[in-house]
Order: C-alpha cells, then structure tokens, then sequence
C-alpha cells in the first residue's frame, strides 16, 4: 500500500465559513437488554449507523461536525 501513495503537490487551506468538516468516528459500546433501545433510539436520532453487532457490544459509526458527534457521546454516556 505504501507504493501507491502519491506526493502532496499542493496544498490550500479553507475558510472555515467557505467549507464543510465533517469527522467520522466509529465508537464501541457494550449494551444489555436495558439500554440496548435506548441506544438504538439515539442511533435514530442522530443518524449515526450500526455497523456491527454482537452479543452484548456494538460498533456505531456517526459522521457529523464535531459539536454533534460530542452531543452523541453523551447521549450514549446517560
């Protein structure tokens, strides 16, 4: 993989009033039979996605602006 990275050529930074950020985070959570609608119910809301699923963990991806992706942290955190 390393042979196929190419140089940086250029470089330009954005306004940040001109340009979109988003993050990408993908978060593990363990659940139980208690929480595990509630954190599916927060799921919804915040449009993040379940991408994997086990017994009683799971990994849920969100891409959002960094203040959302905070509120979804402690969201899962109460």
């Amino acid at each position: 993989q390393l042979n196929k990275k190419l140089d940086v050529i250029k470089v330009k930074t954005f306004d940040e009033n001109k340009s979109i950020s988003r993050e990408l985070m993908l978060i593990k959570v363990k659940y139980n039979r208690n929480n595990r609608r509630d954190i599916m119910e927060n799921c919804d809301i915040m449009k993040a996605q379940i991408v994997d699923m086990s017994k009683n963990m799971m990994i849920i991806q969100i891409c959002d602006v960094p203040e959302r992706i905070q509120l979804f942290i402690k969201m899962l955190q109460s």
